[in-house]
């Protein structure tokens, strides 16, 4: 069964193994709408144009130009985002408590299957977002 587009939970995953990234988004597209990037400064592009929301971010903890956590947290500085659930993933066990520290809604070790993810996408999405209006 086919998805409309406009229906589909939206993804972002960051993260510098294009393996993983191919692994990642063929394995989702049915279901999700994601935007996969190798580098956080593509993903912080994006963002910046507000034509792609997000539903969840992955981002891995570790990254070639600097560190996930270091991107969620320019994520957070932008209001639009900051509620937006963020999930690290990361084959280093010893980031978790970091991570958590930081406001993660999971992490999520490496290697998982595709089962883990679309399990958290979907509890993400019941999780009710309150947004300050003070």
């Amino acid at each position: 069964m086919e998805h409309d587009q406009h229906n589909k939970k939206k993804v972002i995953l960051v993260d510098d193994d294009r393996e993983f990234i191919a692994m990642f988004s063929m394995g989702l597209a049915e279901q999700y709408d994601i935007r996969a990037f190798s580098s956080g400064q593509e993903c912080l592009e994006l963002l910046m144009t507000r034509k792609f929301i997000p539903d969840i971010f992955f981002l891995d903890v570790h990254l070639e130009w600097g560190h996930g956590f270091d991107l969620s947290k320019k994520i957070k500085q932008m209001p639009a985002f900051q509620k937006i659930p963020v999930v690290f993933i990361s084959g280093d066990s010893e980031s978790y408590e970091e991570a958590f520290n930081l406001g993660a809604f999971t992490f999520l070790p490496k290697p998982f299957d595709l089962a883990s993810l679309t399990g958290i996408i979907e509890e993400a999405g019941q999780t009710d977002i309150v947004v300050d209006e003070s």
